[in-house]
């Protein structure tokens, strides 16, 4: 899981929300050394996790965020969820969470 909020935060918002133990790693511009203001913040979580960029998916709900990750090579998905979201800017997206299974197999069916 990857946030612009430093990994302090970012744990204490999973643990708070009761979701710590589903969430692997955590990537917060402390622990990779830059803000999540473009492309390199993806490019660095990538090069740790020992992934191809063209073999992630991104789920954002901000566009400029997703333009990063297409920006580094991920495939993305764009979660509209709350219920004032705007209209998807991206191909895939996806408005309730449950949705996010099928969103993530079509990607995939391209990918392999």
């Amino acid at each position: 899981m990857a946030s612009s909020w430093g990994s302090q935060y970012l744990s204490a918002a999973l643990i708070g929300a009761g979701l710590e133990n589903y969430v692997g790693t955590k990537f917060g511009p402390d622990l990779v050394d830059c803000p999540k203001e473009g492309p390199e913040f993806y490019r660095r979580i990538f090069q740790m996790c020992g992934v191809k960029p063209n073999r992630t998916i991104v789920l954002d709900d901000q566009a400029m965020c997703l333009d990063w990750a297409e920006e580094a090579g991920a495939r993305v998905i764009q979660a509209c969820v709350k219920p004032d979201s705007p209209a998807p800017e991206f191909a895939s997206a996806v408005r309730n969470l449950s949705e996010l299974p099928v969103a993530v197999r079509q990607i995939a069916s391209q990918i392999n």
